[in-house]
C-alpha cells in the first residue's frame, strides 16, 4: 500500500515538469530577455540611456501610467467578480455548476478577430 502511495506522489510530481519546462522558455525567458535588453544598446553595451530616452518623452510617461491605471482597474474588477463568482460555484450542485463554468468559458472560444474588434472599440479614445 506504501509503495503504491509513493508511487503515485512521484507520477504526479513528473507530470508538472513539461508545464514547468514551458513556462520556463514561453514566460521566463522572454520577460528575462526584455530586461537585459533594457539595459543594452545597439552595440550591446550596458547603458541606462533606454530610460532616459523614455523618461524624456511625456507622452511615453502618459502611456505608462494610462497603462498601469488600466491594469489596476482590471485586477480590482476581475476580483470583485472572480471570488463571487467562484465561492456561488463552489456552493452550487454539479449539475449546475457545470453549466455555469462552460458559460465562463464560453467567450474564450470566440474568434480573436472579434476579441480584437472589441478591445479596439473599448479603448478607442
Amino acid at each position: 500500500m506504501l509503495r503504491t502511495i509513493r508511487f503515485f506522489l512521484s507520477s504526479r510530481k513528473s507530470w508538472t515538469i513539461p508545464y514547468v519546462i514551458f513556462s520556463a522558455v514561453f514566460v521566463i525567458l522572454p520577460l528575462l530577455l526584455i530586461v537585459v535588453y533594457a539595459f543594452m544598446d545597439d552595440a550591446g553595451h550596458f547603458t541606462l540611456g533606454n530610460f532616459a530616452k523614455f523618461f524624456a518623452h511625456p507622452e511615453a510617461i502618459n502611456t505608462f501610467v494610462y497603462s498601469i491605471g488600466v491594469a489596476i482597474i482590471t485586477t480590482v474588477v476581475c476580483i470583485l467578480l472572480g471570488y463571487p463568482a467562484a465561492y456561488i460555484l463552489t456552493q452550487m450542485r454539479m449539475k449546475y455548476a457545470s453549466t455555469v463554468v462552460v458559460l465562463f468559458i464560453l467567450p474564450m472560444w470566440v474568434n480573436i478577430l472579434i476579441r480584437t474588434l472589441a478591445t479596439v472599440a473599448l479603448f478607442d479614445f
